[in-house]
């Protein structure tokens, strides 16, 4: 099958991807085999959405798998990478559809119904919430990026917004329980991920200047709140304060920057008491 898969992959022809080839690319989307799964599998993907390889039927088929098996929270409790790597590629795949089902030139236009879309919020919210695997690269299985994954296909949902229905407060909250939740430090900088969607929640009008300084201000609270020296909390600051200097690149204001600049002071004083 992987033969077949690359034949496809490769050609300069049309393709279509047949039932039993859909079926191998779905069970096999978070191979632990980094060349099988991005090279091949993730890669024939996306080249089938670009092509429009993919049958509309076949592209409500992916969704209906993603929701109904619950893929994003499968074994989600166990520190097991195996699994990470199968959630997190099961994010990129709900991103093709919405980014796809956004786009007025593909076939896959508006294939999604406002309550598909909302689903799909709905769960990578709980699922950043719950998600515990912070490690972007790993030499044995390439990139798992399970929070890099799961911030780009909010953001893909944000601009598939045209009648600003999601709730922002509802993203905001579960980015921060997402931040205070960890036991380790982001892995490759995934945490600008989570910047780049404060930033544009901000830039398109779904949170308003003051509303995003009272947002800053409980992320800097998390430090007084917690116990200093609990080993755990203070590398959830961490995170916290490695997002705000992201989010610092994508916002040139300067109440914001004083703001974000005061709570790293803080930081540095409460580090050597």
């Amino acid at each position: 099958m992987i033969k077949q898969l690359e034949k496809k992959l490769n050609t300069d022809e049309d393709i279509e991807i047949n039932q039993d080839e859909l079926n191998f690319m779905l069970q096999n989307i978070g191979s632990p085999d980094k060349q099988i799964r991005d090279e091949i599998i993730f890669s024939l993907f996306g080249k089938g959405f670009y092509t429009e390889a993919f049958e509309k039927e076949q592209v409500i088929e992916i969704y209906d798998y993603l929701i109904n098996q619950n893929i994003i929270f499968e074994k989600i409790e166990e520190a097991d990478i195996l699994y990470a790597l199968k959630r997190s590629f099961a994010i990129l795949l709900y991103s093709l559809i919405v980014t796809f089902g956004n786009k007025k030139e593909y076939k896959y236009f508006g294939i999604l119904s406002k309550g598909q879309t909302h689903k799909i919020l709905e769960e990578i919210l709980k699922y950043i919430e719950k998600e515990k695997c912070t490690v972007g690269y790993s030499e044995q299985y390439g990139w798992i990026d399970c929070f890099s994954h799961a911030s780009q296909l909010i953001i893909d949902l944000i601009k598939a917004d045209y009648e600003h229905s999601i709730f922002p407060n509802q993203i905001l909250d579960s980015i921060y329980l997402s931040l205070i939740n960890q036991n380790s430090e982001f892995g490759d900088g995934q945490e600008k991920r989570f910047a780049y969607i404060i930033a544009s929640l901000y830039k398109n009008g779904y949170i308003e200047h003051d509303e995003i300084l009272e947002y800053i201000k409980k992320l800097g609270s998390y430090q007084r709140e917690a116990k200093s020296f609990d080993i755990k909390n203070e590398r959830c600051y961490e995170n916290i304060l490695n997002t705000l200097n992201f989010f610092v690149l994508f916002i040139n204001d300067g109440e914001i920057i004083n703001l974000i600049k005061n709570l790293n002071n803080i930081n540095e004083i409460i580090s050597m008491i």
